[in-house]
């Protein structure tokens, strides 16, 4: 039986994950601090810790190595919005930008280093990482609301933007190091997912698009899929946006 890790597994994106590979009759390993009994499945298993914690993360990887034999594909997941993580540039708080650093790249480093000799056992190894549009572009802050004062009620903040745009270049460097090994990585660049969003912001977010509309977590799932399957072989190093235009 094939093996997928996803961390953030308990996240809208990651469920979504965890269920589409379930269905495939895989065993999947969930990795979140926040806990779920949405999956009633006994090829799921989840470990609960925080990927700010190295020591949390090092641990979790030394169970799994004890239980598993082999993992077919690790998808790097987890994001986070700690306290404090929509502050202007000028005023934004390192102990949050650090944060929101550790959770996206530094947990995304450890646990596909850590798990790298499994993945090795599998005739397939595959990571994914799971970027964003403005890890390709800068955001455009046109879109979001404003109050009566003009300050931006919310927006996509400096940690957000260094960490997803950092994602592709640990992508393309593991891509080329770990290639004579076999182990495909590449990365996922979504748009913004719909959400249940205010109409006033899809309006102004889809008018950017080409296809004037927003993500569906399914693009991202099926993109992911595809990327950890036999149909993507020879793709390595990529980063591919699901964004209906947004980057063109």
């Amino acid at each position: 039986m094939k093996v997928a890790l996803v961390t953030g597994s308990s996240g809208l994106i990651g469920g979504a994950l965890v269920e589409s590979y379930l269905q495939s009759s895989y065993r999947v390993i969930g990795l979140d601090i926040t806990e779920t009994d949405r999956f009633n499945n006994p090829n799921f298993l989840f470990y609960k810790l925080d990927l700010t914690n190295l020591h949390q993360i090092k641990d979790c990887i030394e169970d799994i190595s004890s239980n598993f034999n082999a993992i077919d594909c690790i998808i790097n997941n987890a994001s986070a919005r700690p306290e404090g993580f929509f502050q202007k540039s000028e005023e934004y708080d390192l102990e949050t930008f650090e944060k929101v650093l550790a959770i996206n790249l530094t947990a995304n480093l450890a646990i596909s280093s850590g798990l790298f000799q499994l993945l090795l056992k599998s005739s397939n190894p595959s990571i994914v990482s799971l970027s964003s549009i403005y890890g390709l572009r800068a955001p455009n802050f046109s879109i979001y609301p404003k109050n009566e004062l003009g300050d931006l009620l919310f927006t996509t903040p400096i940690s957000y933007s260094v960490a997803k745009s950092a994602l592709v270049g640990l992508t393309k460097h593991l891509a080329a190091e770990w290639g004579a090994a076999g182990v495909r990585v590449n990365a996922v660049a979504p748009g913004g997912i719909e959400n249940a969003q205010d109409k006033d912001f899809v309006e102004r977010y889809t008018a950017l698009t080409s296809l004037k509309s927003m993500c569906k977590v399914e693009d991202v799932v099926n993109l992911v899929r595809f990327l950890t399957s036999q149909k993507s072989t020879h793709i390595t190093g990529l980063t591919i946006p699901v964004d209906g235009g947004w980057t063109l």
